[in-house]
């Protein structure tokens, strides 16, 4: 399987100090930040405290180690990176190689258990005159282990 050309995209992990190219994320971060140093579980989130930024917001499940699952992903997210069922699963293995690579990037926030940021342009999805901003922010489980990646995406103007 061929590695998807994803051109120049940055990624980089996320602290306190970050800034944001887009105010959605900056939001979400906060949000996020706002339990340091403990991780938020999913069930401190909630939907409708993020309705103004809810058309921007993903939320990936991990079923098993490399092995994740779409449970929500705004308007703005499928118009930014194409529809997907939100029952879709994908992992490290999978045929389509824009998915296995995401999966080994949302397994490696897993394992570290720290926020990241990518920037660049939707090259890999047929898009590269769209540049965006990401933030992946993993969320705890109740027993402390990391069960989801929640995130949102935005688009910015290219520098």
């Amino acid at each position: 399987m061929d590695k998807p050309d994803f051109g120049e995209l940055e990624r980089e992990r996320l602290d306190g100090d970050a800034v944001f190219a887009s105010a959605i994320n900056k939001r979400l971060f906060t949000w996020w930040h706002g339990y340091q140093p403990a991780l938020p579980t999913r069930s401190d989130f909630d939907i409708l405290d993020h309705i103004p930024i809810a058309e921007y917001i993903y939320l990936y499940q991990r079923l098993a180690p490399g092995v994740f699952q779409y449970r929500l992903h705004g308007e703005q997210v499928q118009i930014l990176t194409g529809e997907r069922p939100d029952d879709l699963v994908f992992s490290i293995d999978d045929g389509v190689a824009v998915f296995a690579a995401l999966a080994e990037y949302l397994e490696m926030i897993v394992q570290t258990g720290h926020p990241h940021r990518c920037r660049g342009s939707l090259l890999h999805l047929g898009k590269g005159h769209v540049a965006f901003e990401s933030i992946d922010l993993p969320l705890a489980d109740e027993n402390g282990g990391i069960s989801h990646v929640i995130g949102t995406i935005k688009d910015v103007p290219k520098p």
